[in-house]
This record gives C-alpha cells, structure tokens and sequence, in this order.
C-alpha cells in the first residue's frame, strides 16, 4: 500500500439534503455569504487524524478537512469553542455564521438553528444573486429550501466526505 492511501484528499462532499459534489464549489458560495455578510473568513486545507472504525483493515491515518481561517483575529476573538463542528448553545445574531465557520466534512448542522439561518438566506437573496452566478445562485437556492424544510422536519444535517483513495466517511470533529 502506498503511503499516500493512508492519507486520502476530499474529492466529494455530502451535505445531507443541502449538497453533494466537489468541496470547491460550496466553499465558493460560502465564500459569497461571507463576504455579503462581512465575515473576514478564507477556507483553508487541513488534515486531522482519524481514528477509523475497529472492523475496517487499514482505515486512513488523516484526513483532509476545509476549515475557515478567520483572517481579522480580532473579529474572531470571542467565538464560542465547539463552532467548527457546528456546536452553538444558542442561534448566534448572524446565523449564517454557523454555516460559515463550520469544517467541511466533520461539522452538523442541527435543526434548532434552521429557521433563522433559512431567513437569513432569504434576506440575503438578491445580494446573492448579483454577486454569484450559475451554480452559485442554485445552489443558494437549494440551501434557501434545505434550511427552510430542515426547520419543519426537525432533522440535523451531516456532512460525510468521499475521499480519494479511501471511500466515503462521515468524520466527527471534537472542535
């Protein structure tokens, strides 16, 4: 086995219900968010252990995650721990960070904060629609009727990756 299979690149991600395909394109359009709401946030590559389950021979060593790096320190300074995995206590005034801040694959999004992040998206509509294009405007949409009927339902979201060499995993962040 070569050493590079133990250590797999995120080739696809899976958004329960939100989205599924490359990382780049969703880390664009919450590129587009970010900016529309002032977050100072790049997403950078990062690689964690990963300890797999007791039954797979050979499970990877890392994996590769995207994470936002905030780039102004003091506008990120007093964020709760616990946000990249998408643990919040309490809907934050800007909802949409929590989508903003959360590592792809690893992170959930649960169901109590929805309605405020799908009314977010809605204020936010046209401002997306002038910046983004294509993909980026469909999948906005998408995200708008996601948030809106995970409010409904009352589901939590995960996100699972397909690695390449590896297969698909659904990582748990501890941060």
């Amino acid at each position: 086995m070569a050493q590079d299979d133990r250590h797999p690149c995120l080739a696809e991600i899976d958004i329960d219900g939100l989205y599924c395909g490359k990382p780049g394109q969703f880390l664009q359009w919450r590129g587009i968010i970010a900016d529309i709401v002032g977050a100072p946030l790049e997403y950078v590559s990062r690689r964690h252990p990963f300890e797999g389950p007791a039954d797979v021979p050979n499970p990877p060593l890392t994996l590769e995650f995207w994470e936002p790096r905030i780039t102004d320190q003091a506008w990120g300074r007093d964020l709760p721990a616990g946000i990249r995995a998408g643990r919040w206590d309490a809907t934050p005034e800007e909802p949409l960070l929590i989508v903003l801040l959360a590592s792809v694959p690893g992170a959930m999004f649960h169901a109590r904060h929805a309605g405020a992040i799908a009314q977010r998206l809605d204020d936010i509509d046209e401002l997306v629609h002038v910046l983004g294009d294509g993909w980026v405007t469909s999948l906005h949409e998408h995200a708008r009727r996601c948030f809106a009927e995970q409010a409904i339902t009352g589901k939590d979201i995960a996100m699972s990756g397909g690695y390449e060499p590896g297969g698909w995993w659904t990582p748990r962040l501890d941060d």
